[in-house]
């Protein structure tokens, strides 16, 4: 997916996750919008992962029918989607550098005066030992094994400071589910898009370093047309052993690689001191030498470090962007409109009275949670189990549906001889009359999420899946942190 199509789909993803009682992108129009997208896929395909490119394509084309058909219809919703977004570096700055580089190159190579040529107060010399430097440094940072990365569903956005250098500054009078949004999106697009300008940009200074070589080397040649420069040098370091030992160490891969001549015989007569003048030598072959060691010390070394960085960003940042857990935002989309006229059992171990008033707590949340995992169109059949009569209940229900669901509360220690009987007992029943039946069981924590600590809360859910292992297929939680349906509790 493209990068401009990716941050569409995640800035609707977004607002849906933000906004899940549908105030700012009514649910009708969320959903029509996932009709007209579809196609063949179905949400069993895509949480199994077997079309990726198919989801991907869903996910596009739906996110760009939403910015379509809907943010037309409401201003301030346009707004707020116009906010969804990340701050982009125009290209233009990006080749505004990049000649600034050979500008810079072109004019710091200053030959020297009289038609001399000294060839080591060249600022030549520099450029090639720091480039020396950064490059060796590159290839350690570029190939050094990546450590274990969490990856993006678990990253948190980059500091504060750092936004507001790039433009997102926080809103006081927003509020609500906006809020709510905003930080959604900061958490699904910010780490990856700073990840991606970190690694473009390093590619990019590549690219300006071997710029600005080039236009050095170019100066050299530019310079030396209409004037005729002699080679000479002198240090107050070096002698003539030591100049020719540097010398050969700096230009023999340029000598060797393009076919140079490397007079190094006559550096000892191009040395002048204080008390000796020499007339120097013809400065064109030191000036092939020096544009030649740039060329492959320099411009070559970059180019490839940069053409490396940007493939490994492309597959960085593509690996990321597929790790957001695409699959499950896309089949709770799919199952909004699946479900046909199927009608589901959902049994309560509890008085009937207690979905609707105990404690202030509605079945609609559960009935929401149910949708979401196996299809918005299901019809619910709320059915009680009183306690103590559930065998004779069950034994007078005949299963006109592969699929029933049980409701517990969390808070119900589980035991064996109870729950888990009881769901065997409904999973025998249903699968006496299709092959493909399914039992799923619903926990009900809503209850216990203000007295509970996360810690009790995983516990306790971790004892119920205990218990119920091989007898239930899905084991659903409600009201609590954490992801909505929980891995298989039997291997298919």
């Amino acid at each position: 997916m493209r990068w401009n199509d990716w941050l569409r789909v995640c800035a609707w993803r977004a607002l849906e996750e933000g906004d899940v009682e549908g105030g700012l992108v009514s649910v009708q129009a969320r959903t029509e919008a996932t009709t007209r997208c579809a196609g063949e896929l179905v949400s069993d395909e895509v949480s199994a992962g077997r079309d990726a490119a198919g989801m991907m394509r869903f996910l596009r084309d739906r996110a760009r029918v939403l910015d379509a058909d809907i943010t037309t219809q409401s201003v301030q919703l346009g707004a707020l989607r116009r906010r969804l977004m990340v701050p982009k570096i125009h290209w233009a700055l990006a080749l505004a550098g990049w000649g600034g580089a050979v500008v810079l190159g072109f004019g710091m190579t200053e030959l020297g005066q009289a038609g001399e040529l000294n060839l080591l107060a060249l600022p030549l010399v520099g450029i090639l030992l720091w480039n020396a430097l950064v490059i060796s440094l590159s290839l350690i940072v570029e190939f050094w094994p990546a450590g274990k990365d969490q990856g993006p569903a678990e990253a948190t956005p980059p500091p504060k400071w750092l936004m507001w250098l790039a433009g997102v500054r926080a809103d006081a009078s927003e509020g609500g589910a906006r809020a709510i949004v905003a930080e959604r999106h900061q958490q699904l697009v910010w780490p990856v898009a700073f990840q991606r300008l970190w690694l473009r940009f390093r590619g990019w200074l590549h690219i300006a370093a071997a710029l600005l070589a080039l236009g050095s080397a170019a100066a050299l040649y530019a310079r030396g047309w209409a004037r005729e420069y002699r080679a000479m040098w002198e240090s107050t370091v070096l002698k003539d052993a030591g100049a020719q030992k540097f010398f050969g160490v700096l230009f023999t891969p340029a000598s060797k690689v393009l076919g140079l001549e490397l007079p190094l015989d006559e550096i000892p007569a191009m040395h002048r001191t204080g008390d000796t003048e020499v007339s120097g030598v013809p400065a064109l072959p030191w000036i092939h030498l020096y544009a030649g060691t740039l060329l492959l010390g320099i411009i070559m070394p970059r180019l490839m470090l940069a053409i490396w960085v940007d493939r490994r960003a492309a597959a960085e940042i593509q690996q990321r962007m597929r790790a957001l857990h695409w699959e499950r935002y896309a089949a709770r989309l799919l199952r909004a409109t699946e479900g046909g006229d199927d009608r589901i059992p959902v049994w309560t171990h509890l008085p009937e009275a207690s979905l609707t008033n105990g404690g202030g707590h509605s079945s609609e949340p559960l009935a929401l949670k149910l949708r979401e995992a196996m299809g918005g169109l299901l019809r619910l059949d709320w059915r009680t189990l009183i306690a103590g009569q559930e065998e004779e209940m069950l034994a007078a229900w005949v299963p006109d549906t592969p699929r029933a669901v049980l409701i517990f509360q969390l808070a119900t220690t589980p035991e064996m001889e109870v729950q888990r009987a009881l769901c065997a007992q409904v999973r025998a029943q249903l699968q006496g009359k299709f092959a493909d039946a399914q039992l799923w069981v619903l926990l009900d924590a809503r209850a216990l999420a203000s007295r509970w600590t996360p810690d009790r809360l995983a516990g306790r859910e971790k004892l119920w899946r205990e218990t119920l292992s091989g007898v239930v297929d899905e084991l659903l939680t409600v009201g609590k942190e954490g992801p909505i349906v929980q891995p298989p509790l039997r291997k298919p």
